[in-house]
């Protein structure tokens, strides 16, 4: 499998439209992933507050919850 260092050097011997390009597409699937990401971890919220796994309080309660 080839380094990072490996992967850079061919892309910087690549022209400047097509280091653009891959910054775009890198931009992109990073952001698809983040997305995606986001999904996951909004569908486990919701899972884990129809199960009733989730507190309610005041700003000051959740304070002194995390500082225990």
């Amino acid at each position: 499998m080839p380094t990072l260092g490996k992967v850079l050097n061919e892309i910087e011997e690549l022209s400047i439209d097509d280091q653009e390009f891959i910054e775009e597409e890198l931009h992109n699937r990073i952001a698809l992933k983040r997305r995606e990401m986001l999904v996951k971890q909004c569908k486990q919220v919701d899972k884990e507050y129809k199960a009733g796994n989730f507190k309610t309080g005041t700003a000051k309660d959740l304070l002194r919850d995390l500082n225990d």
